[in-house]
């Protein structure tokens, strides 16, 4: 399984267990809805999963995990870096922040700027305006190529025909 670095647990918060964690992501608020994460723990990775979360501040939140129920069982946890399954990153970035971002075909050319987000289940879709047409362009999981947050640039297969329609 691959995983990817969010953040690191700070310190704990309140009596009950909770901990704050900093989420060092570009938008931390895309990671609200996790169900769970993992710390490294011996060199494995370990599953906790989250029972509540808020955000404290713009990188800061507020995390409770299951079976974690008082400030003694969040001593082993604090300062160690917590990680995704590369999936959850996916399933994150299927939100609607693709707003803004450039589509880029999987040569590497420009194709435009992304409009909306379309979450259909079936089939995801972005709205891209080329040439003062608006086209619709799937972009599920598996045609995502790659994501560049630091240029707001998103990689995706693109269907041969798809603008000549």
């Amino acid at each position: 399984m691959n995983y990817f670095l969010l953040g690191k647990i700070l310190k704990p918060h309140g009596l009950k267990g909770a901990v704050v964690a900093f989420f060092d992501v570009p938008n931390p608020v895309d990671y609200l809805q996790i169900d769970h994460l993992y710390c490294l723990i011996d060199g494995s990775y370990i599953p906790f999963f989250v029972v509540e979360m808020h955000q404290k501040s713009k990188n800061q939140f507020v995390l409770s995990f299951e079976g974690v129920n008082h400030i003694d069982q969040t001593q082993e946890l604090l300062k160690r870096q917590i990680f995704l399954e590369q999936a959850q990153e996916i399933k994150a970035l299927e939100a609607p922040t693709f707003k803004g971002y450039k589509l880029v075909d999987q040569n590497g050319k420009e194709i435009g700027l992304i409009l909306e987000h379309i979450d259909n289940q079936v089939n995801p879709l972005v709205s891209v305006m080329i040439n003062e047409k608006e086209y619709f362009v799937p972009i599920a999981e598996r045609l995502i190529i790659e994501v560049d947050h630091s240029n707001k640039n998103i990689q995706v297969q693109i269907f041969e025909g798809l603008f000549e329609l």
